[in-house]
């Protein structure tokens, strides 16, 4: 998440950060305090991807899927990621989660 984002990102936040968490380095934190640095506990990846015609925003969306959900808890939760870069050829960071 810190590596991907912009500095201007915002995310939605989570069990510990129920309000907005902003900036890609404070996301990545909230999003990867207690987590194991060799593993992850979700898999992803967009089942669907939109790009403006002007090629400088897009939006990415799909499934987070659960490894080891809890009992009774979700074995998957949608997720959306809106995108920008500066101009048609510049790196694609996200903005918003």
């Amino acid at each position: 998440f810190a590596k991907y984002g912009r500095a201007d990102a915002v995310n939605m936040g989570g069990n510990k950060d129920p309000g907005f968490v902003f900036g890609a380095e404070a996301i990545g934190r909230s999003v990867g305090e207690g987590s194991p640095t060799d593993s992850s506990e979700v898999e992803w990846s967009a089942d669907r991807v939109l790009v403006a015609s002007s090629g400088d925003l897009g939006i990415t969306f799909g499934m987070i899927r659960i490894k080891k959900p809890e009992p009774k808890g979700p074995t998957a939760v949608p997720f959306f990621t809106i995108w920008r870069r500066d101009n048609s050829t510049g790196v694609w960071r996200y903005i918003a989660e």
